[in-house]
């Protein structure tokens, strides 16, 4: 699928640009409210960022998160940009594509739960590579590392231990997260969510 350039244009519309702050906002708070936790929970705004304005706005909330971390209180967050972006990027496709909609079913909760396992997937794709070459494997959750020692000690290789480990923290993270998200995303007025006046256009 491809959009317009029109299209993505209007995600950086006066609104569009005011919604960056405000989740990069959200993106930071919940990191710090869940710093004790055994999840991340930093890219909820980029998710909203996503459903609500759409994919590339998501995008751009999740690198400047990792950024603004970066300048200001997190040496590490610069490299896992790409990490956020992804999950905005991906969320907001879940929206254009009607896959996510306003909608309180139980079709749209089973919906929800598999856009969750498919953005676990992504962060794990996107994470693991960086967690390998920086850090030897390590996430900086005790209880991820604990996991990814365990499998280290039953003679699994690094990355396979590393990717496991961060699959299950992911799984546990973004189904939270999206969960989270798409309740924020039910209580917003529709004129506001633009991702249901972007036009997907096939191949």
């Amino acid at each position: 699928m491809k959009y317009s350039i029109d299209k993505i244009k209007e995600e950086f519309s006066p609104f569009g640009i005011a919604m960056i702050p405000l989740m990069i906002g959200i993106n930071v708070i919940s990191s710090f409210l869940a710093a004790q936790t055994p999840v991340w929970m930093d890219t909820i705004g980029s998710m909203l960022a996503g459903v609500i304005v759409g994919p590339f706005n998501g995008l751009v909330v999740g690198l400047l998160t990792n950024v603004f971390k970066w300048l200001t209180f997190d040496p590490y967050a610069l490299p896992y940009a790409i990490v956020n972006a992804a999950i905005g990027f991906v969320a907001g496709l879940f929206a254009v594509t009607g896959w996510i909609k306003q909608e309180k079913s139980t079709t749209m909760i089973i919906r929800v739960f598999i856009a969750s396992v498919i953005l676990a997937i992504v962060a794990t794709a996107t994470a693991t590579p960086l967690n390998v070459v920086l850090w030897g494997g390590t996430t900086g959750k005790p209880w991820v590392d604990a996991i990814f020692a365990g499998f280290l000690a039953s003679g699994w290789d690094v990355f396979m231990a590393s990717m496991t480990a961060e699959f299950i923290s992911d799984i546990l993270d973004k189904t939270i997260s999206f969960f989270i998200t798409w309740f924020i995303f039910l209580q917003v007025p529709p004129m506001f969510i633009k991702t249901q006046e972007i036009e997907v256009k096939g191949e």
